[in-house]
């Protein structure tokens, strides 16, 4: 299909003067398709380009050379074994069941072993949590690869905002402990691998109460390894269970809204929300008397 246009900003005198016209062509229908489908082959292309490059980076670190397609069947036998299992999950068999719901099922497990009075570190339940979705997947689980899927839990990146947060904690004068549901030794790895061990005065676990949070009992230590009240002590959390049960032991609570998008009205509120680590940060920062 041809068109053609006309300049606006050209008098018309000027036009049949210099003959101002131009011709254009214009895509019909079916070839604006095409072009289309030809941008998005070439956008998948380039997704599968970052995904390879991405996979043999992964073995690499694990000292395992891989090179071409090596996703393909043929291939990935040989080396699969070698390297520490990752579960993808992209159905799940119950109606209406999504992901998420599976990844809230590993806390409805943490949940049920506290309420009945069990305690179970989380290594032991991060590592039978992952030998059943590897079984339901009829995926292999070595112990071997076991033990360096956990042991990449302490390797796992910090938030782009964390540092700064910190940073602005400290020019507060404010101390910074952490209190996590992991164990302790997890707790520093991950401080180091992200250089953020030097702003942390103490790294508390739940392995020292044997209780998991949200039980009262958690956030009731942390404060007493402290050396504070209860309610001098802030907890900030991307969790709105987490800050329910700090509110229920006393403690000021700050909600990073970076996982839930909105705070689940059944819990305790916090007393500052914000969409980043910082941003909560200046805003505990501005309570009165604290």
């Amino acid at each position: 299909m041809l068109g053609c246009y006309l300049r606006a900003d050209v008098p018309c005198a000027a036009i049949r003067r210099r003959k101002l016209w131009r011709v254009v062509c214009v895509p019909t229908p079916e070839q604006e398709q095409e072009r289309s489908i030809s941008r998005q082959r070439e956008s998948f292309q380039r997704e599968k380009q970052r995904l390879a490059a991405q996979g043999r980076s992964h073995a690499l670190y694990y000292g395992e050379h891989i090179q071409g397609e090596w996703w393909r069947e043929e291939l990935w036998k040989s080396s699969a074994a070698k390297l520490p299992p990752i579960v993808v999950i992209n159905k799940v068999d119950k109606k209406n069941c999504t992901p998420d719901e599976v990844h809230e099922a590993v806390f409805d497990l943490m949940f049920a072993l506290d309420a009945t009075d069990v305690y179970k570190p989380f290594g032991e339940v991060a590592r039978g949590t992952l030998e059943v979705l590897l079984a339901e997947y009829k995926s292999p689980a070595t112990v071997p690869a076991l033990d360096r899927t956990l042991l990449s839990f302490q390797e796992l990146p910090a938030h782009d905002d964390v540092a700064p947060a910190f940073q602005r904690l400290l020019a507060g004068a404010v101390r910074i402990v952490t209190l996590s549901n992991g164990s302790a030794e997890t707790t520093r790895q991950l401080l180091q691998c992200a250089r953020l061990d030097r702003f942390v005065e103490r790294v508390i676990s739940i392995d020292e109460v044997r209780r998991w949070k949200p039980a009262r009992e958690v956030y009731l230590h942390a404060a007493k390894v402290a050396g504070v009240a209860p309610d001098e002590l802030a907890l900030v959390a991307a969790h709105a269970w987490d800050i329910h049960g700090a509110n229920q032991a006393g403690l000021l609570t700050g909600w990073v809204s970076r996982l839930e998008k909105r705070f689940h009205p059944a819990m305790n509120p916090p007393d500052v929300t914000g969409s980043t680590l910082d941003e909560v940060i200046e805003r505990l920062l501005l309570l009165p008397h604290h």
